[in-house]
């Protein structure tokens, strides 16, 4: 058999440089590969020729940001702006949007341009104002969209529902710093979700509401963040979770002074930031957990009992002053298989003294007997406690298999490097109750 016979045959077509067989490409290729491109990108195209003067609007996805964030004040440049999105969606000419995203200053023109998206059966759609301080509405028919599958609002809008509000198809919502009316409205956009999976809820001071109410059966993903809200009289916030199948949540909650939850059974992965409210007993069968130094020094202040984390088996902790210190050992003993432990050191502690104040268990917690296998320290610098905590887990912990130690980055970029090379030295030299447990310094 020749070498030529296996080189396959390249039509004419192809070898002739002067045919342009991009344009000979069927509307739904063209269409896939401007799915890749920005807006801007897929308009210039029309210049190129008679055959791609209007192919452009076939572009599935659209995307329009001012990128100066300038207000309606500024005429000139705002009506650049203004024509450009209007001649693209008037030459799209009413066909399917995938992807819709704008980003711009808060205007009356968002109220036409996304009831235009709306009639175009638009899946994922995107608003973002740059000016929260001038609040408008949002049109009604964004709230009975039947082809919706991703929602994402950010700036200073009322959510003023109509009537009757229904997402059939929407499985990821996300709202940020919006205005509600009130504690019902926040309340029957979330109940209207018939299938949503993702929450990404981030709070503004002043929105209006007093008892959040998250309940929605099909949620699986949460992220909440509610900063420091504006005093009420005789009213103190409330935050109410019924998400009975929920696996992953981001909280940090500076506001709230009660909490009532139901997503204990299901959840796998929890990360709570800032001064939160008590959520031990709710998040008890989690697997994952990252605490704050924050949330840490909060819970110490709070006199209950802790529960078992039977489940746990991941725990990264920021050690923030002292009570970080102090609740590692209530979390260890409460943590029977636990098999990876993160600790995040506080940056900006100075002396030794500081550290002394950790006091281990009266028991060797059960997980350093049988399943704790690696640890990592970040932020380490030449503390005592650190020493001390080092020497503890080494000498009683039977399977550990690696103890990986960062130092703190002025230390590490310092010409300390006797200092460095002393205390490397000190903790090579502790007797391990693991022998084949590998420290590392990084």
């Amino acid at each position: 058999m020749e070498f030529g016979s296996l080189v396959p045959k390249i039509p004419k077509l192809l070898k002739d440089s002067s045919v342009d067989n991009i344009s000979r490409l069927p509307d739904e290729i063209l269409s896939h590969i401007f799915s890749f491109l920005s807006t801007v990108e897929v308009v210039r195209t029309s210049i190129l020729s008679k055959r791609w003067k209007h192919v452009w609007s076939l572009a599935p996805n659209l995307d329009f940001n001012d990128h100066f964030g300038f207000s309606p004040v500024d005429e000139a440049k705002f009506r650049l702006f203004k024509d450009y999105v209007d001649n693209v969606l008037f030459h799209h000419g009413g066909l399917d949007i995938k992807k819709f995203c704008l980003q711009c200053a808060t205007s009356p023109h968002i109220y036409a341009w996304i009831s235009a998206v709306l009639s175009c059966n638009v899946e994922e759609l995107t608003i973002k104002s740059s000016f929260i301080d001038t609040c408008k509405e949002l049109p009604w028919n964004l709230f009975t969209c039947k082809t919706l599958v991703s929602l994402r609002i950010d700036g200073g809008f009322i959510l003023n529902l109509p009537y009757y509000v229904c997402f059939p198809c929407l499985k990821k919502l996300h709202l940020d710093s919006l205005i509600y009316v009130d504690d019902s409205s926040m309340q029957r956009l979330f109940s209207s979700c018939l299938v949503l999976e993702e929450l990404y809820l981030r709070r503004a001071r002043g929105d209006c509401v007093v008892i959040a109410n998250i309940m929605i059966p099909s949620l699986k993903r949460l992220y909440l963040f509610v900063p420091t809200l504006e005093l009420l009289a005789n009213h103190d916030y409330k935050t109410n979770i019924n998400a009975p199948y929920l696996e992953l949540l981001q909280i940090s909650d500076s506001a709230s002074k009660n909490y009532s939850v139901n997503f204990s059974v299901s959840l796998v992965e929890a990360q709570i930031l800032g001064r939160c409210p008590f959520l031990l007993e709710g998040i008890s069968n989690v697997q994952v957990l990252k605490l704050s130094g924050e949330t840490m020094e909060n819970w110490h202040s709070l006199n209950s009992k802790w529960p078992t984390f039977h489940n746990l088996f991941h725990l990264e902790l920021g050690l923030s002053h002292l009570d970080g210190w102090k609740l590692l050992s209530h979390l260890l003993n409460s943590s029977p298989n636990l098999e990876t432990l993160g600790l995040v050191e506080p940056i900006g502690y100075g002396g030794y003294s500081y550290g002394f104040y950790w006091i281990p268990p009266d028991s060797v917690p059960v997980c350093l007997l049988e399943c704790l296998e690696s640890i990592e320290i970040h932020n380490f610098a030449d503390r005592r406690c650190e020493i001390f905590l080092v020497k503890y887990m080494l000498l009683h912990a039977e399977v550990l298999e690696e103890l990986t130690i960062h130092w703190r980055s002025d230390i590490k970029c310092s010409k300390k490097t006797e200092l460095v090379s002393s205390i490397q030295q000190e903790i090579l030299n502790i007797p391990r109750r693991s022998e084949g447990c590998e420290i590392k310094f990084i």
